[in-house]
């Protein structure tokens, strides 16, 4: 009862401010439609991560990206029920138009969209005069080069044999849904496939776009009729993309793609085969959960889908994963001191879950793996981290309780991600970064034109001119610290010692010992990867050059066979 005169009293206030609608929100009750004259040349946020500006004199608003964000609109629209607007100018910048951001503008007439646009939210532009029939087809509705809905009469349309045509750009979120369609074919243009786009269609059928990426949205596909499906390559699988398909017996993943989204294939009762590529390097949770393959091995401790490790019913300690495993899925949470095999390439989110109180002694990552992906080793603690040549990424927070002061990352890598090996500042730690041009990135959108150096440390190894060098000085510059015993002291490694100081032969980085950093930079130098700077502390065994024979000798002192002579 009080609802309702609460209810009462909104709808009352409505009519004495003439053109403004109540309208619910998450809080109660919200005003659109009216805008005064006084706000018209105002610039308003959107969210965190857009403006807009309102032209009176033509009612058309613009919307901008904010400097530094990712260009997503937030859900919570200030246009729902508008019916002032007539135009709308979306920015290049601006990415994804959020659920409802246009929802009956009754009188919107037109719609700019970018080129950077990936995704239309289900229901943006309903109810407006923005959506134009297609001519091509005249049961498709579009705006610029989306296709936005279908129209009611294709729903009960038996013969329903769509047109995509030339030079559509991306299909919005739910646009096809509950439509009659049996198979598509999707021109060469289209990168975008939105959220739920054939959500419980009868869609049998489809011929996506080879040439181009294609990014197929979450539950894009969910509970279509597929038998057999070829993913293309190039394609981006979001979540649950093909969850439900139950009718789905074999899917092949051409060469090229990327990464399976979580519950991508979830469900799919009957699938039973499935070629997951070499590309892959992340398969997410639950990405063949309640198929027929994993059925298949219920009995068995762990469950493979193309030789990667997608479920572990054994939930025993320091498991030995086989050998042949080529990926482990995330979330896998290996507790213990798990045996990775030496076919190991992909390593996921949460493969590796330590109790964050035990200490082990070493980490060794096998040299075949390439991708880490982030909070791959959450919680695991250890006191020696050792990476091997052949690593090429690691992810945001992999390694965030490791506990080594002497971390080296091998000239093989090429990607590190933020907090990579701990969020704050490690006392006494130095890491020495072999590959000059290293992508050392903090890319934050929630935090943008924030500085946020990739680690902290007491000291950066590298070479002059590279990438660590770059970001000793931008955290010095920063945080306007210019005294050497501050953190992110940078250490050149490729400079000749001065006259008169006091070397030892095989201590190429010259931080006064020989260790695993100097057998790296030894074996960059052998592979050609990278030079000595001074090769005469490399050329342990005195013939004159440094070689293999040299990168022996000083792997064997580092593991205490044979101390240097």
């Amino acid at each position: 009862m009080k609802t309702k005169k609460i209810a009462a009293g909104v709808m009352a206030l409505a009519l004495v401010f003439g053109t403004m609608a109540a309208v619910p929100t998450e809080n109660g009750f919200g005003f659109f439609g009216g805008i005064s004259a006084s706000a018209a040349a105002e610039t308003k946020n959107w969210g965190t991560n857009a403006e807009y500006t309102i032209d009176e004199s033509t009612m058309t608003v613009t919307v901008s990206p904010k400097e530094g964000s990712d260009g997503v609109l937030s859900d919570k629209t200030p246009f729902m029920f508008n019916k002032d607007i007539k135009h709308v100018v979306i920015s290049e910048g601006i990415t994804e138009i959020s659920d409802n951001a246009f929802y009956m503008c009754e009188n919107l007439e037109d719609v700019e969209l970018p080129q950077s646009l990936r995704e239309i939210g289900q229901s943006a532009f309903k109810g407006t005069k923005a959506e134009k029939v297609c001519k091509d087809d005249n049961r498709l509705n579009v705006i610029g080069k989306w296709i936005i809905s279908t129209t009611s009469e294709s729903h009960d349309d038996q013969n329903a044999d769509y047109v995509i045509p030339a030079g559509i750009k991306g299909i919005a979120a739910r646009a096809f849904e509950y439509a009659t369609i049996s198979s598509l074919t999707l021109p060469e243009s289209v990168e975008t496939i939105g959220k739920n786009a054939f959500f419980n269609t009868d869609l049998q059928e489809i011929n996506f776009p080879n040439n181009s990426e294609v990014r197929i949205g979450d539950y894009a596909f969910h509970g279509t009729k597929f038998k057999e499906l070829t993913v293309p390559a190039n394609a981006i699988l979001g979540a649950g993309a093909f969850y439900g398909c139950t009718d789905l017996k074999s899917v092949d993943i051409v060469e090229g793609v990327p990464a399976i989204g979580k519950s991508a294939f979830a469900d799919c009762g009957n699938l039973m085969k499935v070629t997951i590529p070499y590309s892959v390097e992340s398969v997410g949770e639950d990405a063949f959960r309640g198929t027929g393959i994993v059925y298949q091995q219920n009995s068995e401790p762990f469950v493979t889908v193309s030789d990667w490790l997608v479920a572990v019913h054994d939930k025993s300690e320091s498991l030995t994963v086989p050998e042949g495993i080529v990926g482990i899925a995330d979330n896998m949470g290996l507790k213990g001191e798990p045996k990775l095999p030496k076919t190991l390439r992909c390593i996921g989110s949460y493969a590796v879950k330590g109790d964050g109180k035990t200490e082990h002694e070493t980490l060794e990552i096998p040299a075949s793996v390439k991708f880490i992906s982030e909070h791959a080793f959450h919680d695991y603690i250890a006191k020696e981290l050792v990476l091997n040549e052949g690593l090429e990424f690691i992810g945001k927070e992999a390694f965030s309780s490791i506990t080594d002061n002497d971390i080296t990352l091998p000239a093989s890598v090429e990607y590190v991600e933020c907090g990579a090996f701990g969020g704050l500042y490690a006392q006494g730690r130095s890491i020495t970064v072999l590959n000059p041009d290293c992508v050392l990135s903090c890319d934050e959108p929630l935090l943008p034109n924030i500085f946020i150096p990739t680690f902290v440390v007491d000291r950066v190894y590298g070479y002059t001119g590279s990438t660590a060098e770059a970001l000793c000085k931008a955290y010095h510059d920063d945080s306007k610290r210019n005294d050497d015993s501050e953190p992110m002291l940078f250490v050149p490694i490729d400079g000749k010692p001065d006259e008169g100081d006091d070397t030892v032969k095989g201590d190429l980085n010259g931080d006064g010992e020989v260790n695993v950093t100097d057998v790296n930079l030894i074996a960059a130098h052998v592979k050609s990867i990278r030079s000595l700077g001074n090769e005469s502390l490399g050329d342990v065994n005195g013939d004159g050059e440094v070689n293999v024979s040299d990168l022996m000798l000083v792997a064997a002192h580092v593991k205490g066979i044979r101390p240097l002579d």
